[in-house]
């Protein structure tokens, strides 16, 4: 007896590597050296802006397509629709987005170093918070979001989420169970970043001494404004 299996959607090639974040909104305002910390209330705070080399330039593509991980809080603040989803900040789920005219900008260990060294050796470190400095960020002129029904009616629902969205982005339904938001910018903005995280490092045989220093981060940030 036949039977026929369930079409599995594509799997999108990664183009990120793990640990990109979404900022919170798109902003001109916390580009590379940026060093923020997120205390033990999830309350995300500024410590200073590092003056670090960095170069910037267009992907070779006109545009980059790739899938993340992010918390339903986060999302709903990405979108500019307040905390509705807040209650539901420790869910996550993976959203599938495009960026148009990405710009990557960037800068290399020689120059973070140089720079974050010194910083760290008078940074009056706080053990139960968490540091972080970005590294890369992304700019683009504009944002496409892939949401899940499920998740669109988490949100408030499509009536409630059209009205909600912040001016020049639109909910599309591209079909029964996904919809998609479109959004444009004036000027390019910065939409993505790619952290280190700033923590006490072991180092030498015995490792009982510590220093500050820096690590890849790999799981999604989570923090409140």
């Amino acid at each position: 007896m036949g039977f026929f299996r369930k079409k599995s959607r594509p799997q999108i090639p990664r183009v990120l590597q793990e640990g990109w974040q979404f900022y919170h909104r798109p902003t001109t305002l916390e580009p590379v050296g940026t060093v923020f910390r997120i205390d033990t209330n999830h309350r995300r705070y500024i410590v200073d802006n590092l003056n670090i080399k960095s170069t910037r330039g267009a992907e070779a593509a006109g545009h980059l397509e790739d899938r993340i991980e992010i918390g339903a809080g986060v999302l709903a603040r990405l979108l500019g629709i307040g905390p509705q989803a807040d209650a539901n900040v420790k869910f996550a789920e993976t959203i599938v987005f495009e960026l148009s005219q990405p710009e990557r900008e960037l800068t290399t260990d020689l120059a973070l170093d140089s720079v974050l060294e010194p910083f760290l050796a008078s940074l009056e470190y706080r053990a139960d918070n968490h540091y972080y400095v970005i590294r890369e960020s992304l700019w683009a002129t504009a944002m496409v979001y892939q949401l899940s029904k499920e998740r669109v009616m988490a949100l408030g629902g499509e009536a409630a989420l059209n009205q909600a969205l912040t001016i020049g982005a639109k909910l599309k339904r591209v079909n029964e169970s996904l919809f998609k938001i479109e959004g444009d910018f004036t000027e390019p903005m910065l939409v993505m970043f790619l952290p280190e995280e700033i923590k006490r490092i072991s180092f030498g045989l015995g490792g009982d001494e510590t220093r500050l220093g820096h690590v890849p981060v790999k799981e999604p940030l989570v923090w409140e404004d």
